[in-house]
């Protein structure tokens, strides 16, 4: 029997953590690793992580062939299998995914199998181990407008062909990664959720609601829903100066213009930076819907007469004048919020259930409120925990029940003093987590980027193998990684002298060539 990282088991008990990451750079990354710990390996050993699937590398073949020791690639106790993006020169050095596992864990790779077009993205790669096989994917956005969402979902079409491809060989599959879709409401922050009007209005409150809860809904019914409509119907959109003082020196931003009840003008929201952002390219105040059209087929990228819940609730200020609580306005969203992903991504998270695949995360917590596992940087959105859950590991049913544990709770729930403690669901413990109890500080407004930690601070994010959230620090990237840990009772081989087939050596472009330094 193996226990890879060292940790108790039963003598009979092979256990082994993975770890997915969207890192937005492994150069970048790395570089930090090794700054603050010493080593790819001294960091992946605080973490215990056996099998590391990393997202957005951006790398190239060329680089790793040219400059391995750079990204890791050569590391002695590891094999590592990379995909980055073989498209045009503007396209390479973007996206890329790559997995890293302990010597010998590894029996195949490949990272051609979606087909020749959706595999030069460099946004999948597989690997086969002893009981199950790994698709460690970066999932395409779906872009301002929803442009790329025709693109992603061929991409995800193809990736659900390819797992069930798999499960006939008679595998049992792991999808972890970056899938840029939220599955459920709660996988964003409150105010982000999408309300569907058509539904909420004919939907009572539900028993025990306030009493402030039962007169909003009596107040959209009785007109105020379609004063917000009358409003949004009528918004323009025009540029503002804004005295930039940091620049020092004034710039133009788009502003969304509205007559409040009044007749007065007014601005919705913050100033845009375009007028196709202020037009609506994310959704902002835009009710009118939008599809898309891919291979003959409609796409719905987003219903008509949704609306984000503080949208809502600034737009009824702003047309009747009427005001309501914070409180009610989070009834509200717990009640009636959707994920702001397109309905047809969360349709296709919703076919990978019926295909017989557990969301790890939400199965194991899942009354969890503000665990996010990405932010705005640029918004410091990380410091007030305003983010989305977007990365995950879904797991085969079979696998998961018979192997997959908790181990320790998630990160947060306990002060480090240990003089007071949180639920595990609520929002404190989450927004304790991602700020590692205040101690990471936001990006100052004056510039210089976000400030360094002490060696301290960098421990923070090494606990106890579990599945669940690794909080890394916001310096390394926007996301944090998440976590799946797995027994195996009949314990697994390790052959750290594997020779591996073309197709895995395709996936390890550092070795296709004999440097000049390796004859010294």
């Amino acid at each position: 029997a193996v226990s890879l990282f060292g940790m108790a088991t039963p003598p009979s008990v092979a256990a082994l953590h993975v770890v997915s990451w969207n890192v937005a750079s492994w150069a970048k990354a790395l570089s930090l690793i090794r700054k603050n710990h010493g080593s790819l390996m001294n960091w992946m050993d605080g973490h215990k992580i056996d099998i590391l699937c990393l997202q957005e590398v951006k790398t190239t073949d060329k680089i790793l062939q040219e400059d391995p020791t750079s990204l890791g690639a050569e590391e002695p106790k590891l094999d590592t299998f990379w995909a980055p993006a073989q498209g045009t020169s503007k396209q390479k050095g973007f996206n890329g995914v790559a997995t890293l596992a302990r010597k010998g864990l590894t029996l195949s790779a490949d990272r051609e199998i979606l087909g020749e077009d959706l595999d030069r993205d460099g946004r999948c790669i597989l690997t086969r181990h002893e009981y199950f096989v790994i698709f460690n994917v970066y999932v395409p956005n779906d872009g301002p407008w929803s442009r790329s969402l025709a693109r992603k979902m061929c991409f995800l079409d193809a990736l659900r062909s390819a797992m069930q491809r798999e499960r006939k060989e008679g595998k049992k599959v792991i999808l972890a990664g970056d899938l840029n879709i939220q599955r459920r409401g709660r996988d964003c922050f409150w105010g982000t959720r999408m309300l569907d009007m058509r539904s909420l209005l004919v939907t009572s409150p539900p028993q025990g609601a306030s009493s402030e809860h039962v007169e909003l809904h009596n107040y959209l019914l009785d007109g105020g829903w379609e004063k917000v409509r009358e409003l949004l119907r009528n918004r323009t959109f025009r540029t503002q100066t804004i005295n930039a003082s940091l620049q020092k020196r004034t710039i133009e931003k788009w502003r969304v213009v509205v007559e409040d009840k009044d007749g007065k003008e007014a601005f919705l929201g913050k100033p845009f930076e375009s007028e196709g952002m202020a037009k609506g390219g994310y959704d902002d105040y835009a009710i009118e819907g939008r599809t898309v059209e891919s291979h003959g087929e409609i796409l719905v990228a987003r219903p008509p007469d949704q609306i984000r819940v503080e949208q809502l609730f600034e737009c009824l200020k702003v047309a009747t004048g009427k005001l309501f609580s914070l409180k009610v306005q989070k009834e509200v969203s717990k009640q009636h919020g959707l994920p702001r992903s397109s309905p047809c991504c969360v349709q296709w998270m919703m076919k990978l259930e019926r295909d017989g695949m557990t969301d790890s995360f939400a199965k194991l917590y899942p009354d969890a409120e503000g665990r996010f596992t990405c932010w705005d940087q640029y918004k410091n959105r990380r410091y007030v925990n305003m983010g989305a859950r977007i990365d995950y590991f879904m797991v085969d049913n079979s696998l998961f029940d018979a192997c997959a544990q908790q181990g320790a709770d998630l990160y947060g729930a306990a002060d480090p003093k240990g003089d007071k403690k949180w639920s595990v669901d609520s929002e404190k413990a989450a927004l304790n987590a991602c700020t590692a109890f205040g101690r990471w500080r936001q990006a100052p407004f004056e510039g210089g980027g976000l400030p360094d930690g002490t060696k301290s601070d960098y421990e923070t994010q090494f606990y106890c193998p579990h599945s669940g959230m690794v909080y890394t620090p916001p310096q390394y990237s926007d996301h944090i990684g998440v976590s799946l840990l797995l027994h195996f009772p009949k314990g697994f081989g390790i052959n750290e002298k594997r020779k591996f087939c073309k197709r895995a050596r395709k996936c390890q472009p550092h070795k296709r060539q004999m440097r000049l330094d390796s004859f010294f």
